[in-house]
């Protein structure tokens, strides 16, 4: 998502830092996104010396709220990648940090940028199919693409909310969206 920004955006929209804990991936990002960039290894350090006006949720799942809620205090809006968090009541701090300091949370899927699920919603759109009634998805978690998440941070429940949410979010949106 980074490079199309820097790319497709650049009259729109700054990266002006990132932040990991692992600064070798921050390293990595700034070599090849801009040399401008700041370079950090903690959020609140980041926020305060960049002061942005939006902020880019891309951790694990079980911590999208903590960083949501502190951006939203900073004054950030907030664009985070789905599941927005794991359970309800995390769901819940989020909506109303968001009603207490008058900021946006966007949650973004990235299959609406596939090139082929591009190519359907134009169909769909066009109207030349008519309008559907029904959709038949499925998709198979096969050892090319799927497999490797049985094997790192989402296979624990507490990291991911489950394969259901970190997963079937994808396919709720598709069917939605289209």
């Amino acid at each position: 998502f980074a490079q199309p920004l820097t790319q497709y955006y650049s009259d729109r929209v700054k990266i002006a830092g990132v932040c990991d804990t692992n600064i070798k991936r921050c390293e990595y990002f700034k070599k090849h996104l801009g040399s401008d960039i700041g370079v950090f290894t903690d959020f609140d350090e980041m926020t305060d010396k960049i002061r942005p006006d939006a902020v880019i949720i891309t951790t694990q799942d079980c911590f999208h709220h903590e960083y949501i809620i502190r951006a939203l205090e900073k004054g950030c809006d907030v664009y985070c990648e789905k599941p927005i968090t794991t359970d309800e009541e995390k769901c819940f701090a989020i909506r109303e940090a968001e009603k207490k300091y008058g900021k946006k949370v966007i949650v973004t899927f990235n299959c609406r940028f596939m090139p082929y699920f591009v190519k359907l919603k134009e169909i769909v759109a066009s109207g030349v199919i008519g309008r559907p009634l029904a959709i038949n998805y499925e998709y198979f978690l096969y050892t090319v693409h799927g497999g490797d998440y049985f094997k790192r941070w989402h296979r624990f429940l507490k990291n991911s909310g489950g394969m259901m949410g970190h997963k079937a979010t994808h396919h709720f949106d598709i069917v939605n969206w289209l």
